[in-house]
């Protein structure tokens, strides 16, 4: 397991953590950070979990937390191997749509190179080696990453992801992550103790 230590927390936390978050929540509070800090010893790099761009400005790791789909990821992973996880964005620009965010690359008005640069050092910086797993959330996320990003990860496993805003109740999301992830959890019970490792 590629584990994170307390010093290097601290190195991420200072460079990148107002664009990041890890994927573990409080039970009661999704938007509370501190449970983050206090469980440094659960957070690793085995997996990444990546999406287009933040969404607002953010304070530290509050990405991806206290949105107002953020509580089916936390459900989808909570219980799984996933808890964790590094979670990041491929776009450091917030405040745009997927929509506006795939015209502003495409007429160059959004230097992606400059982003993919960015992005292959903030996961080499945090972690991320050849057997890492990527979830990727949404089809324009997909799209750029297939077509600007994956080159640097040739190694990696990638699993694309419907995004957690899309339409439909949590039950069908969440129960479509579990599938393709081929994790056997029930809706119903998905906060049971015991955890599902993914291979």
């Amino acid at each position: 397991m590629i584990m994170i230590t307390k010093s290097k927390f601290e190195e991420i936390k200072k460079i990148y953590g107002r664009f990041s978050t890890w994927a573990i929540w409080d039970e009661n509070n999704e938007s509370d950070t501190e449970i983050i800090e206090n469980n440094i010893d659960k957070l690793h790099t085995n997996w990444i979990i990546i999406g287009l761009n933040i969404s607002k400005p953010v304070g530290v790791w509050g990405n991806f937390r206290g949105g107002k789909h953020d509580r089916k990821i936390k459900t989808a992973f909570s219980n799984t191997n996933i808890l964790g996880s590094y979670m990041t964005d491929l776009i450091k620009k917030s405040e745009k749509s997927s929509t506006e965010i795939e015209k502003e690359v495409k007429q160059g008005n959004l230097d992606i190179s400059e982003q993919v640069k960015s992005f292959v050092e903030e996961v080499r910086f945090v972690g991320v080696n050849d057997k890492t797993k990527f979830i990727i959330f949404g089809d324009t996320a997909r799209n750029l990453y297939d077509e600007y990003y994956e080159r640097h990860f040739p190694e990696n496993k990638v699993y694309y992801l419907k995004h957690y805003s899309s339409r439909g109740t949590d039950k069908d999301w969440v129960e479509k992550v579990w599938d393709r992830l081929n994790i056997d959890l029930e809706f119903n019970n998905e906060q049971k103790s015991t955890t599902h490792n993914i291979v």
